[in-house]
């Protein structure tokens, strides 16, 4: 019995069912036949069919022709390269193509690797035979060189063209040579929308450009090339632009001459592109521009400010130095995305002279590296020769960033000397990579990696030595040294005198000099062991993190210009008596007895992560001399199953240490006890994690301070489970005078705990969001009468509890993601639920299609 594997997948959200027919071959004593022969009974009740391996059909005379079923909306026709024979041959595929012409009615039409060297005669005259087509996607299809006729198409609104190495342009355009015999460009794709063309190298489209919204060109480049010489001087109707390594910037620029209604614009991998195509300057009604992959793009111009309805800016940032003033000129900015932002210019964007410049801007990105780009930055393996010739082969101003890996004392000196690094003057930042081993490393290869005086960023990895080269202690430029897994007995950096930041991981070493970096603002030593370490002379150091650094001494009272100190490891006793400047303090994985906040008037932010006391039993203390005025902020995160105790030296441990506190957020703090008080803030956090939703709150006798009158507390408690259930361990939180609550994301049936009717007469407003197994609402929940707004995304609740009618207070009623329709019929005048909302004078119900139904109850 001949086999045959037919199935049909119904996809989601009401879409078709979609058809998949595998065409496999099968064989008749010596001929080989296919089980293409016994889809058609399958056909009758299917819109959207899809038919593999068609390489696998052996004859034509098999294969019947589709246009018998009307009913047929959607093809595709798909060749297996992998599955390819030797006998088969460009005409059976060919004829295979003309057997299976669809109805005149199909609307869409997919073709994927089909190897005749041309289409048979229905796609050829593709406007008698499939008039109606909507969407055309053709791919992998190697030995074409003409294209059909599509642009004759009057509904053709979709066209995907991809992986056609040979194609050259569209049948019978461009043998026209007299531009007057050309038609318009408004018959040329009438009413086409989308336009994709990938890896497409020889396509020119003519005689017109297709007069679509949205278009992506990638590794296409001869149609901008034919774009200039049949282009029009009417502008294009494109809103949305992808141009991705398709040629010099010289063409850009002519493309986008006609492109004046752009909207949204993305250059990618172009590689002499340096500023902005002066195009763009007309592009009035642009709102995202990405510059990616241009390893030479160094300036944003001046003009870039007259475009001020941009909303998102992605740049690659490796030489750029600085942002055009006119930046602070692009009011609805909303993200600025610098990838592989270099020192000079994250300097630039963090310099108090600067700051004003962007701080209108929502969201900004600095990043030094991008995963979308790292294959742009140079590898080079030492030991491959193939890598050392074409790295001598780069020209020097295309060479920014260099990584060296493979380097060990196997290594070649000879080899070495080959890459002629002095010579690479752009050469901003070197990497060198030495193979894992615990053997003491050859300084010789080392001394040969000399770079130019210009470098500014050097990283070393998994190098071991008694020393260094000396070159490593006199570059001059150098800005940044980044030192992973290395051991040494002695490095002198005292003539770096430029250097600002340092990066010390897995650091093993003797002797280290840093007393002279005046300069050095920035320090990250992590998993490091000194037999000392001095850094008191550092008096521009503004950045310090230390991260189980272990060392007979370490000194830090004099860095009275630390801005910024995170600690992580094991400390007896922490003070911090001096950094009078300090106004962020990390301190995380940290065990410790006692840690004394004296004389850090300037603190703003204090985050405590998974700390812990070192005596068994014993409470974690926080001791201030004084009151910390200017602290805003205590964001806690994993601090579990412990006592914290913050109090101030000598007080009753009533006084309010924090008057300035304005946010105190606890992420993962199941069973934290404050001792004696909780520290009174105008907001609160309490919250787990969406894979692990909180289930013990932390507790606390009291509240430190009175609260002011008049104002407002609002809380979220976000990420837990069993919040109705837990009455009497949430006691504590009717100490707090919260007027608005928000709870997110709890995953209990009725997502409210009782103990807030201890806020009966503040609170104002309750949300409830993201609890999707709500079910309905507490009894009790009439009792808060002080009530003013009501939010709940109600998802499959199925009624509203007739308690919200004694919440004779409330102004506003907001009902959301209400996927029941019953549910919104009941909160209608006409409905069951309607007397427990009638006096509300603001009702908005939204359904899950986001349609949102004002509701005013009529005056009485």
């Amino acid at each position: 019995m001949a086999s045959y594997h037919f199935t049909c997948n119904t996809i989601k959200h009401n879409a078709p069912q979609v058809a998949f027919f595998w065409v496999k071959p099968i064989e008749v004593g010596m001929f080989y036949t296919s089980n293409i022969s016994l889809l058609y009974k399958h056909l009758e009740a299917q819109s959207t069919v899809v038919f593999q391996n068609l390489e696998n059909v052996k004859r034509p005379d098999e294969v019947l022709e589709l246009a018998n079923y009307q009913q047929l909306r959607s093809v595709c026709l798909v060749w297996s390269r992998s599955n390819l024979t030797e006998d088969s041959s460009m005409d059976q595929e060919k004829a295979v193509l003309q057997k299976l012409r669809p109805h005149q009615d199909l609307e869409t039409l997919r073709i994927e690797g089909y190897q005749g060297d041309e289409f048979c005669s229905w796609m050829m005259n593709i406007n008698s035979f499939l008039p109606n087509l909507v969407i055309i996607k053709l791919s992998n299809i190697n030995k074409c060189q003409w294209l059909p006729p599509l642009g004759q198409l009057a509904n053709l609104e979709v066209l995907h063209i991809s992986d056609m190495p040979r194609v050259e342009g569209v049948n019978g355009m461009n043998s026209l040579k007299d531009e007057h015999k050309l038609p318009q460009g408004d018959d040329f794709f009438p009413n086409l929308q989308v336009l994709s063309i990938v890896n497409c190298p020889r396509l020119r489209l003519i005689p017109a450009f297709p007069g679509c919204r949205e278009c992506a060109l990638v590794k296409s480049g001869n149609i901008l090339v034919s774009f200039e010489q049949f282009s029009r001087s009417s502008n294009l109707a494109l809103i949305t632009l992808e141009i991705n390594d398709c040629g010099s910037s010289s063409d850009i620029v002519r493309f986008l001459q006609s492109s004046e209604n752009l909207e949204h614009l993305t250059i990618d991998s172009c590689i002499d592109l340096i500023t902005l195509p002066e195009p763009i300057r007309k592009c009035r009604s642009l709102k995202k521009l990405e510059i990616r992959n241009c390893c030479n793009f160094s300036e944003l111009p001046e003009w870039l400010g007259e475009l001020t309805l941009l909303q998102r800016i992605e740049v690659q940032a490796t030489k750029l130095e600085c942002l055009p003033q006119s930046i602070r000129c692009l009011t609805a900015l909303k993200l600025l995305v610098l990838n592989q932002c270099n020192y000079k210019l994250r300097a630039w964007c963090q310099s108090e002279k600067n700051k004003g410049k962007i701080k209108h801007i929502e969201r900004v990105d600095m990043n030094e590296t991008d995963s979308r780009m790292r294959a742009k930055v140079p590898v080079l393996n030492i030991h491959s020769q193939r890598d050392v010739m074409y790295f001598r082969s780069v020209t020097s101003d295309h060479l920014i960033e260099l990584k060296i890996g493979g380097l060990n004392d196997e290594t070649d000196p000879k080899e070495v000397e080959k890459i002629e690094l002095r010579e690479k003057t752009d050469l901003c930042s070197l990497s060198l990579h030495w193979d894992n081993g615990t053997r003491m490393h050859n300084k010789t290869i080392f001394e040969k990696l000399l770079p130019h005086d210009g470098l500014e960023i050097l990283r070393i990895r998994n190098y071991a030595g008694v020393d260094f080269p000396s070159w490593m202690s006199s570059l001059p430029t150098l800005v940044k040294l980044d030192m992973d897994d290395t051991r040494f007995e002695h490095l002198h950096l005292d003539r770096l005198q430029n250097l600002t930041e340092l990066h010390l991981s897995k650091v093993k070493c003797g002797h280290l000099h840093l007393d002279q970096l005046q300069n050095i603002t920035k320090m990250e030593l992590s998993g490091v062991e000194f037999k000392q370490l001095h850094l008191d002379r550092l008096q521009n150091l503004t950045e310090l993190h230390l991260s189980e650094v272990k060392c007979g001494h370490l000194h830090l009272d004099q860095l009275q210009n630390v801005t910024e100190l995170k600690l992580h490891g094991q400390f007896q006793r922490l003070h911090f008596d001096h950094l009078l400047g300090l106004r962020h303090l990390y301190l995380s994985r940290l065990q410790f007895e006692h840690v004394l906040l004296n004389q850090l008037q300037s603190l703003e932010e204090l985050h405590l992560s998974q700390i812990e006391s070192l005596g068994s039993n014993q409470p974690a203390c926080i001791e201030c001399t004084q009151p910390l005025g200017k602290l805003q902020k205590i964001l806690m995160s994993e601090v579990e199953n412990q006592e914290l105790k913050i109090f101030m030296q000598g007080g009753e441990g009533d006084e309010n240490l924090f008057p300035g506190l304005q946010y105190l957020k606890m992420e993962l703090c199941e069973n934290l006890r404050f001792q004696p008080s909780i520290p009174r803030s105008t907001r609160y956090t309490i919250s787990g994690k969406l894979n692990r939703p909180l289930s013990n709150l932390a507790s606390f006798r009291r509240v430190t301070g009175l609260p002011t009158p008049g104002s407002t507390c609002t809380m979220e408690i976000v990420y837990t489970k069993g919040l109705s259930s837990q009455t009497c361990e949430l006691q504590h939180l009717e100490l707090l005078d919260i007027t608005e609550l928000t709870i997110d994301y709890c995953t209990d049936l009725c997502p409210l705990p009782k103990c807030i009717l201890g806020w009966k007469t503040s609170l104002r407003k309750l949300e409830i969001l993201r609890c999707k197994s709500i079910d309905s609402l507490p009894e009790w929940l009439g009792e808060m009468t002080s009530l003013s707004e009501l939010i709940i995304e109600t998802y499959f609740m199925e009624t509203l509890h007739p308690c919200i009618q004694r919440l004779t207070n409330l102004q506003t009623l907001k009902l959301s993601k209400c996927f029941d329709d019953k549910f919104i019929e009941r909160c209608r005048e006409s409905g069951d639920d309607w007397i427990n909302i009638m006096h509300i004078p603001n009702i908005q119900i939204t359904g899950v299609t986001g349609r949102t139904e004002i509701i005013a109850p009529r005056c009485t």
